[in-house]
Formats: C-alpha cells, sequence, structure tokens
C-alpha cells in the first residue's frame, strides 16, 4: 500500500498504521522523491516512528502486505454447511438474501448457487 502523507500528519499517520497494521510490519518512508536530496528510511512502523521526529518536506509510505493471517481470524471463521452459515447470518438480524450474499462472497461461489442450496432448489 502506498500513502503521500503532509509532514505535519507524519507521526500521527505512522503512529495509527502501526496500531492498525502491527508494530511489526514492514514500511519505507520515502521523503522528498524524485528531488536531489531524497530519502528512504526502511524497518517496521514502530521503528519508522522515530524518523517522524523532525518532519521536513515530502513523504511517501510504502508499506508491505501482511501475512494474510489477521488475530482471532480462526475464532470467526465460519463453520458448517452453506445452509448453517446463512441461517447463522440471518439470525444475526440479516435479511435473507443479504446473508446469501454474503456467504456466496465469503466462499467465492455464484451467488445463486447459494440461494438454490438454501431453498433446496435442484
Amino acid at each position: 500500500m502506498i500513502f503521500y502523507e503532509a509532514p505535519h500528519r507524519l507521526a500521527k499517520t505512522l503512529a495509527t498504521m502501526a496500531d492498525v497494521f502491527g508494530g511489526d510490519r514492514r514500511a519505507v518512508v520515502a521523503r522528498e522523491l524524485t528531488k536531489k536530496f531524497e530519502e528512504f528510511s526502511r524497518g517496521t512502523l514502530a521503528e519508522l516512528q522515530a524518523v517522524a521526529a523532525n518532519p521536513r518536506g515530502e513523504y511517501v509510505i510504502m508499506v508491505a502486505p501482511g501475512d494474510g493471517v489477521q488475530s482471532g481470524a480462526t475464532d470467526d471463521a465460519p463453520t458448517g454447511t452453506v445452509i448453517e452459515q446463512v441461517q447463522a447470518i440471518i439470525d444475526g438480524g440479516a435479511a435473507p438474501n443479504a446473508a446469501i450474499k454474503q456467504v456466496a462472497k465469503r466462499l467465492g461461489i455464484p451467488r445463486q448457487d447459494v440461494y438454490n442450496e438454501f431453498h433446496g432448489i435442484e
């Protein structure tokens, strides 16, 4: 991910990124790109907060992709059949069509297939 940031917001942005993405996420902070005195700082988001101590110039923040595992992802992972997943979402207060669409998107299958299975249509 690439972010363009003003110097007066750099410290707050890096702190927020460390909170959201995790302080151990790799990143690069580039200053004054395409200019004579361009500068690159590499490290984790937590380490790069020191760069914001005396910000001058224009900044570009490049954040490395995550490892694909979110904390708590296994606790919230859907379980059960397609029908059980749709019913669980409906029980949570969603409309049937919205629940069907959500399960289809999550499983990567056509919405019509989930609809047919939920309603028992051959």
